[in-house]
C-alpha cells in the first residue's frame, strides 16, 4: 500500500506605515522677517517603498499669521518654510506655533509629527548717542541753503536697515529743513535769516520697518533771527452803515524790527471784495453799499504783512454792511396824478406805489391835503383814496346840493424811521348812474269799454330821473305787459286785447334807464296801471282816454307833464254814493213808517212823545208787576229773511253761481248743487217754514223819546 504524504506553505503579507525618519523640532522665527525661511526639512520613508507625501495636518493657533507656513520640496527632502508677506507675525499676538506635518502614502495611515515655531521679538534701532533730547545753536547770518545742520545717528542690533523722519514745529517751518532718510543728515533747504522764528523744534524718529523707538527732540536756537510783523486789530469782525463813504479800516501791524511792510489782502468773495479798495493799511468803499443786498452783505478778507524778510501769518478780517433808514418813493413820481372815478362812497386804487431800499421796511399813508369837510380819506396800510359819504356829484331825489366835481389829495407815505416821501392826485369825480328813475305819479288808471279797440292809446307814463345825461343816464323807457295790456318803451300803455265788462286788468310798469356805468337802473318802485272795462255805450261809440302829453326824459332841470284820466271813474263812484243813498232813504222812510204811528196812539191817550232839548236819556225799563200765574206773551217769531240790497250785484258779478241765503258782503258766495241752467235767471232762494206759527200779538204801547 502505497501512502502519500501532502505538505503546504501559507504566506502572510503585512503593510508598513510610512516612517518620519528626520526634521527639526523647533524653529526660532523674527516677527521682522520679510523673506522666505526654511524652518525644518523633513524626511519621510516608507518600508514598503510605496510613494509619500508630506502635508500640514493642523496650525495653532490659526492667526494672525495661520497661513503663513507651507510645506514645499527642497532637493530629494520636503521642508516647512515660512512665507513672507502672506501675513504679518506679531509676537504680541502669538509668540509660538505649533505645526502638525503628515506623512502618507496612498494606503496606509500617515505618520505625523508635530514642529514648534517660536517667534523671537524685534530688537528696535537705537539712536547713537542714546540720548532722546538735544539743542543746536545755528546763526541764521551765516547758514546758506543746503548747510547740514545736524547728523542724527542709529544702530540695530539685528542689523536691519534704519529709516530716519523728521517732523518741524511750528508747521509753517517745515519747508526750512529736510532730513536723509538713509544717512540721518538734518539741512536747511533756504537761508534761516527768512524763517524769522528764534527757535524750531525738531523731532527725528528712527525704525527697522518693524520697531519704531520713541523720536530724538532737538531744539534749533536761530541766533540773529529776524521777526515777523505782528497784527494789532485783525481776527474781528467789523460793522459798515451802508451810507459808509471813503476809507473803512486801517490795519495795524508791529514789525520788530522797524522795517517797511507791505499788505496782502484778498477774499475769496469776488462779488463782495469789489465793493471795497485797499492802499496800504487802508480799506475804503470804492461802490455803494447796499445792505438788502444779502449776497455782498458780508465779505471776509484774508491779511497778511511783509517786510523784507518775514511774513506774518494769515489773518481774517469780515466787514459786515449794516442797515440804515432810506426815505421812500412814491410810484409814479410825476408832479401830479390825474384819475378818474365814479362818484358814491367807497375806495378807489389811484395807481400809487410805494418803493424802499429797506425791504423790511413798513409805510402808513396819510392824507395831508385840507379837508375841512371831511369828505375824503385815505387808507394808511393800502394807500387807497376814497369818501366817507355818499358822494354825489349831481344833486338827488333828496337833496338840491352837490359835491364838488373834483378834489385834489396830497398823499404822504412815511417809513417806520420817520423818512417821508409826497404824491399829489387830481380825482375827478364822474356821474356815474347812481339814482334810479321813479314815477311821478304811484298809480294810474283808466276806463275803458268792451268796444274800445285793440291798439287804443289808454293813457302815458312819466318819470324822473334826477342823473345827468352823461352816458345816457337819464335816458328812459319804460316796460310792462299783462297779455291785455301793454307799456311801450316811450311809456304809452296801449290796449292789446278787450275784456268782457266789469273786468278789472291790474299792472305794474316799471322805469329804465340807459346808464352804463356801473350799469341801466330800474324804478325801485312801479307804477300800479288799473284798467276797468265797462259795457259799450248805446249812443256814441268807445271813446279812447289818452294822456295830454307824452313822457318827458328827465335831467335835475327837465320839466315834466302829468297824464289825465277820463271822468268815467268818477262816474262809478256817484253811482255807488247815489245807491246807498236811496238805500239810507229807504230805511229812514221804513222807520218813520214803523214807530211814527204808534208815537201818534201813545200822544192821543194823553202820552206824547216829548223831545229833550238838553240831553239824551235811554228809555228806562218799566217793571210790570205779574203774578206768577199770568201767562206770558209768546216771543214773536224772528223776521223773515229778505235779500240784501247788494244782492244784485253778486248775481252781476257771478252770474253763473248760485247765491244761497243772505249775502255776505266780505266772504265769496257758495256755490250751491243746482241744474245746469241759466242760474242768473233764479231770484234768491228764501227758505219757508214748515211749521205752523201763532201770530204775535201786538205788543203793548209804550211810551218812546225820538232822538
Amino acid at each position: 500500500m502505497t501512502v502519500w504524504v501532502l505538505s503546504s506553505t501559507f504566506y502572510v503579507l503585512v503593510e508598513n506605515t510610512p516612517i518620519i525618519v528626520g526634521f527639526n523640532k523647533t524653529a526660532v522665527l523674527h516677527e521682522d522677517t520679510y523673506f522666505n525661511v526654511v524652518l525644518s526639512t523633513i524626511e519621510c520613508i516608507d518600508p514598503d517603498g510605496d510613494l509619500t507625501a508630506t502635508r500640514i495636518d493642523s496650525l495653532t493657533p490659526t492667526s494672525p499669521c495661520g497661513s503663513c507656513f507651507q510645506i514645499l520640496t527642497c532637493g530629494s527632502a520636503e521642508c516647512l518654510q515660512y512665507r513672507a508677506g502672506v501675513d504679518a507675525l506679531s509676537y504680541a499676538s502669538a509668540s509660538y506655533y505649533l505645526i502638525t506635518v503628515a506623512c502618507e502614502d496612498s494606503t496606509e495611515a500617515p505618520a505625523t509629527e508635530v514642529i514648534q515655531v517660536n517667534i523671537a521679538p524685534s530688537a528696535p534701532p537705537v539712536f547713537d548717542p542714546d540720548v532722546y533730547i538735544t539743542s543746536i545753536n545755528v546763526d541764521v547770518n551765516v547758514s546758506n541753503t543746503g548747510d547740514v545742520l545736524y547728523d542724527v545717528n542709529a544702530t540695530d542690533a539685528e542689523s536691519d536697515d534704519v529709516f530716519y523722519s523728521l517732523s518741524v514745529i511750528p508747521v509753517e517751518a517745515s519747508g526750512a529743513f529736510s532730513i536723509n532718510p538713509f544717512s540721518g543728515e538734518i539741512s536747511a533747504l533756504y537761508d534761516l535769516i527768512y524763517l524769522c522764528l528764534s527757535s524750531v523744534t525738531l523731532e527725528v524718529t528712527i525704525t527697522d520697518g518693524t520697531s519704531t523707538p520713541a523720536p530724538l527732540v532737538i531744539t534749533v536756537l536761530l541766533d540773529n533771527s529776524r521777526v515777523a510783523p505782528i497784527a494789532v486789530n485783525l481776527d474781528r469782525e467789523v460793522h459798515i452803515p451802508e451810507d459808509a463813504t471813503g476809507t473803512i479800516y486801517v490795519m495795524r501791524f508791529v514789525d520788530g524790527d522797524g522795517d517797511a511792510m507791505t499788505y496782502s489782502v484778498t477774499s475769496t468773495d469776488t462779488a463782495g471784495f469789489a465793493q471795497y479798495s485797499v492802499t496800504g493799511d487802508q480799506i475804503a468803499v470804492a461802490a455803494a453799499l447796499d445792505y438788502e443786498d444779502i449776497s455782498v452783505r458780508i465779505t471776509d478778507l484774508v491779511i497778511k504783512a511783509a517786510d523784507l524778510y518775514c511774513e506774518s501769518t494769515e489773518h481774517s478780517l469780515r466787514l459786515e454792511v449794516t442797515d440804515v433808514n432810506e426815505a421812500p418813493t412814491i410810484f409814479p413820481n410825476q408832479t401830479i396824478t390825474n384819475v378818474k372815478v365814479c362818484e358814491g362812497m367807497g375806495d378807489f386804487d389811484p395807481g400809487l406805489t410805494v418803493s424802499d431800499p429797506d425791504l423790511t421796511d413798513s409805510h402808513t399813508w396819510t392824507l395831508v391835503s385840507t379837508n375841512v369837510d371831511g369828505y375824503y380819506s385815505i387808507d394808511p396800510t393800502t394807500g387807497w383814496l376814497g369818501t366817507t359819504l355818499d358822494y354825489d356829484v349831481d344833486p338827488d331825489y333828496n337833496k338840491t346840493s352837490a359835491h364838488p366835481v373834483s378834489y385834489v389829495y396830497i398823499v404822504q407815505a412815511a417809513d417806520r424811521g420817520g423818512l417821508t416821501s409826497t404824491a399829489t392826485v387830481n380825482v375827478t369825480f364822474l356821474d356815474c348812474n347812481d339814482n334810479a328813475p321813479r314815477f311821478l305819479q304811484p298809480a294810474y288808471s283808466a276806463d275803458v269799454t268792451e268796444c274800445t279797440p285793440p291798439g287804443t292809446i289808454l293813457l302815458s307814463l312819466q318819470a324822473e330821473d334826477v342823473d345827468s345825461d352823461r352816458q345816457g343816464n337819464n335816458d328812459l323807457y319804460f316796460s310792462g305787459t299783462s297779455g291785455h295790456i301793454s307799456v311801450g318803451a316811450d311809456g304809452a300803455v296801449a290796449l292789446v286785447s278787450t275784456r268782457s265788462a266789469g273786468t278789472v286788468v291790474n299792472l305794474n310798469a316799471y322805469a329804465w334807464d340807459k346808464g352804463q356805468t356801473p350799469g341801466a337802473l330800474r324804478s325801485d318802485m312801479p307804477a300800479k296801471i288799473s284798467i276797468r272795462f265797462l259795457p259799450c255805450t248805446s249812443t256814441t261809440a268807445p271813446v279812447t282816454v289818452a294822456p295830454t302829453t307824452a313822457a318827458v326824459t328827465a335831467a335835475p332841470t327837465t320839466t315834466t307833464t302829468t297824464a289825465t284820466t277820463s271822468g268815467s271813474s268818477n262816474v262809478a263812484w256817484i253811482l255807488l254814493a247815489s245807491l246807498l243813498g236811496l238805500c239810507f232813504l229807504g230805511l229812514l222812510t221804513f222807520m218813520l213808517w214803523r214807530y211814527w204811528g204808534e208815537c201818534g196812539r201813545a200822544c192821543d191817550t194823553g202820552q206824547c212823545c216829548n223831545r229833550r232839548p238838553h240831553y239824551r236819556q235811554r228809555p228806562r225799563k218799566q217793571s210790570v208787576s205779574r203774578s206768577d200765574n199770568e201767562e206770558r206773551e209768546a216771543t214773536p217769531p224772528p223776521p223773515t229773511p229778505q235779500p240784501g240790497f247788494l244782492f244784485g250785484f253778486w248775481k252781476e258779478r257771478y252770474p253763473n253761481d248760485d247765491i244761497q241765503g243772505q249775502p255776505d258782503r266780505t266772504q265769496l258766495p257758495t256755490p250751491g248743487d243746482m241744474e245746469q241752467h241759466q242760474t242768473n235767471t233764479i231770484d234768491p232762494v228764501v227758505p219757508e217754514h214748515t211749521e205752523a206759527t201763532t201770530p204775535a200779538p201786538e205788543p203793548p204801547k209804550k211810551n218812546c223819546t225820538i232822538l
